[in-house]
């Protein structure tokens, strides 16, 4: 065995680091000669394999307080959820990305502040959207009963760092000069915010998507995120081309509805065309 080879018996993990000491025996007083006469010594082995521990779980914090999640099945697809310094874009039918392009916004504001890009409908539509979606599904018979049941709900949203920016005609030299509020930011990144927009296509640019992917990624600062949704169609199989047209994005996932019934992400069926943990 390797051990044997090196120390001149077996010595096992929990006795090596220190977990299990071994009478009179201790990892740390164990040397053997090697060929040649150099020392193998396991005398700091338990130090710095606790140290490596730590670092690793260090690393594996760092990791996760980059990745904000937004539940169910799309924070897989997208490699753990929205990433923190980069530009994640979700693809389907018009309805099904704003529907869940909103709830996304209204789950990452629970956490983090957002701004809400909606560019297939009108502030006031997508606030009423915003505004049913927090009311939880409540479908209720009793007029009254609504209206305060509404008004509970709208208390929440203005509880939330959330707000909303939608115009006609909207392009990306608009909505950054809006982003920077005039300003022309030293740093010119987006900072400790989630950008989500809508409807990427209704952009009043005439270039192509992936140009417009790349400006929105060279936007983005290491404690900001964009979430972004475009129209993608159901019969484009080619999952090749359709990572070559949006390849300017960190992560792209495909989404459509599932044979279940219902409007909750539950129903979505999402298909990963890359990510952040793509091979």
């Amino acid at each position: 065995m390797f051990w044997e080879e090196k120390i001149g018996r077996t010595v096992s993990l929990g006795e090596a680091i220190g977990v299990m000491p071994s009478g009179e025996v201790r990892a740390g007083d164990v040397q053997a000669q090697k060929q040649g006469g150099a020392v193998f010594d396991l005398g700091d082995f338990r130090e710095r394999f606790a140290a490596g521990l730590d670092d690793a779980i260090n690393t594996l914090d760092a990791e996760a307080s980059k990745t904000l999640k937004l539940g169910g099945p799309i924070d897989s697809a997208l490699g753990g959820g929205v990433r923190l310094g980069g530009l994640s874009l979700i693809g389907g039918s018009h309805e099904t990305v704003t529907d869940l392009l909103a709830r996304a916004a209204l789950s990452l504001s629970e956490h983090y502040p957002v701004v809400y890009v909606p560019l297939r409908e009108r502030e006031n539509e997508a606030a009423t959207r915003l505004l049913r979606l927090e009311m939880r599904g409540e479908v209720l018979d009793d007029a009254e009963g609504r209206q305060v049941e509404a008004i509970l709900a709208s208390m929440r949203l203005k509880k939330r760092e959330l707000g909303i920016f939608g115009t006609d005609n909207m392009t990306l030299d608009l909505l950054t000069s809006w982003l920077f509020d005039d300003r022309v930011e030293e740093s010119g990144v987006l900072e400790n915010v989630v950008v989500v927009i809508d409807g990427l296509e209704m952009l009043d640019d005439n270039r192509p998507m992936n140009a417009i992917l790349r400006d929105l990624r060279n936007l983005i600062g290491p404690t900001a995120a964009i979430l972004a949704g475009c129209f993608v169609a159901d019969t484009r199989k080619d999952i090749t081309s359709i990572a070559e047209s949006y390849s300017n994005a960190d992560a792209l996932v495909r989404v459509r509805r599932g044979s279940q019934s219902g409007e909750d992400d539950a129903s979505l069926a999402c298909e990963r065309v890359f990510s952040w943990n793509s091979a």
